[in-house]
């Protein structure tokens, strides 16, 4: 793939997410889309645009921007390498480990702050942790562990070896040096969930909190986390399926590799942590407001509204002994 400049990898990864969702592809559009998506690590992109543009890989037609045929490739392959979710989260935990508005919002809606950015509360990660009876002895990878408080906080309580691990490079940073005097029981590694690459029986236990749905294929993704762990190992997989469809999605994976697992229903309570998402949102939408921290409020908001016209709710902890 031919090399890009930061600004280049952002046009292309944004054109190719404006494509893909039907939303605008204006150059208003986009920037907006940047905005929401990218934060404060938007780059100027007018030379990047006039070089895509130049090189055929982007054209403009009636006010819009396309990705050509070879730009579609570039912007498929630079979704690997440079994806949205990088940019996101660097930026959200960037903002939500200074933000006083959203260290309130996560004690109200998850019971303690810890950055939280899934669906999962203390206590839900507390049954999790009850559940693995995890010693000093055990081995843990966490994936999409973002900054790492989680991971801080299951090692905390069990003093297990916890490895965490994200694309995020940023947040990933901001967790060794928080942890830096823990480090003989928590590390932390950059990596694509897609394509990670640790020793077959690496692992005593995975724990995967509401980061599945991030993957490109999975069952790929379980095929890849049972050679991890070890054979006598467990796999703790917090799953949120809001159709029918994706509700079968997991177990049906499960069942067809002969994996043993049970389920803790949490379905009630993700009903209501969607209601009180958006309660307290609103109340604390003046303190995100002065703080100037309304990319924290609006993508927040956004996912409280992304599942209103969900076909249901159904939330549930697979507990599985490979």
């Amino acid at each position: 793939m031919p090399q890009f400049s930061e600004a280049e990898y952002q046009v292309l990864v944004i054109v190719h997410r404006a494509t893909m969702r039907k939303l605008p592809t204006t150059l208003t559009g986009l920037r907006s889309l940047g905005m929401d998506k990218i934060g404060d690590a938007l780059e100027n992109w007018d030379m990047a645009i006039e070089r895509l543009t130049r090189d055929g890989l982007l054209e403009h037609k009636d006010g819009s921007y396309a990705l050509t045929v070879s730009g579609q490739k570039a912007a498929e392959e630079t979704s690997t390498s440079h994806p949205i979710p990088r940019y996101f989260y660097n930026e959200y935990y960037r903002r939500a480990e200074h933000s006083a508005a959203h260290g309130e919002f996560c004690r109200r809606v998850y019971g303690a702050d810890l950055c939280q950015h899934g669906m999962a509360s203390m206590s839900q990660v507390q049954v999790m942790v009850d559940l693995l009876r995890l010693t000093a002895n055990d081995t843990v990878i966490e994936t999409g562990c973002g900054n790492g408080m989680i991971t801080e906080y299951i090692s905390d309580q069990t003093g297990a070896h916890v490895t965490g691990v994200d694309i995020a490079d940023g947040a990933i940073a901001g967790a060794r040096l928080r942890t830096a005097d823990k480090n003989r029981r928590l590390s932390f590694a950059i990596a694509n969930l897609n394509g990670l690459d640790f020793p077959p029986g690496s692992f005593d236990v995975y724990v995967c909190i509401d980061s599945l749905y991030f993957v490109r294929d999975l069952e790929t993704a379980i095929d890849q986390a049972v050679a991890m762990v070890k054979p006598e190992g467990r796999m703790a997989l917090f799953w949120e399926a809001w159709t029918a469809d994706e509700c079968r999605q997991l177990p049906d994976i499960l069942h067809k590799r002969h994996l043993s697992f049970t389920t803790h229903d949490f379905s009630e309570e993700a009903r209501q942590h969607w209601q009180k998402k958006r309660e307290v949102l609103e109340e604390l939408r003046s303190r995100f407001a002065d703080e100037d921290n309304m990319f924290l409020f609006n993508n927040r908001m956004d996912e409280v509204n992304g599942i209103a016209g969900a076909e249901l709710i159904d939330r549930k902890l697979y507990f599985v002994t490979p």
